[in-house]
């Protein structure tokens, strides 16, 4: 075989292996993608719920479960809420918002909110996490009702809980009445 049947050769074996390289990329991104995400059982559908109180009117149902790997106190243990005291972790938070309860009765817990006491009988705490997003958890005597995280602004849960016909802000840690 002569130098340029060689080189043409070499040329044809890289073109062919390159071919194939390509083709296996392609294979395993259409074919073997859609199962891997098809087993995965953390994520679930979001449903809008319209039947609820003012709080959770459209939040969604769950939109990531809770695993043995999340962190974040659970149902059934008892937390100290600053401001209220030791409060007993519902099951309703977790099994509508999953995850999200998690995090917001983490974030409620290291205080920094506002408590306030509504006509109802129940304690709310908001505690702003971002400009929408606030973290609430609604207690009725040391048992919490629900905890989850708003998308909503602050602006406007200050107007349910003017609607609410709660009493001033206040400080959890202190009691305080916020000016």
């Amino acid at each position: 075989m002569d130098r340029t049947a060689r080189k043409n050769s070499s040329a044809n074996i890289f073109i062919i292996a390159g071919l194939l390289f390509v083709g296996y990329q392609i294979l395993k991104t259409f074919l073997l993608a859609p199962m891997t995400l098809v087993s995965e059982p953390s994520i679930v559908e979001a449903e809008i719920i319209n039947n609820l109180d003012d709080w959770e009117v459209g939040e969604p149902l769950c939109t990531e479960m809770i695993t043995p790997q999340s962190l974040g106190p659970r149902a059934g243990e008892t937390v100290h809420v600053p401001g209220i005291g030791p409060v007993i972790c519902g099951e309703h938070a977790q099994e509508r918002h999953g995850v999200e309860a998690l995090q917001a009765r983490s974030a409620i817990m290291t205080g920094g909110g506002n408590r306030y006491d509504c006509g109802d009988g129940r304690q709310r705490i908001l505690k702003q996490l971002g400009p929408k997003s606030v973290a609430i958890m609604i207690v009725e005597q040391g048992v919490e009702v629900s905890c989850f995280i708003s998308s909503k602004s602050w602006e406007r849960m200050m107007r349910v809980i003017a609607r609410d016909d709660c009493s001033p802000p206040q400080t959890p840690e202190t009691g305080m009445v916020l000016n």
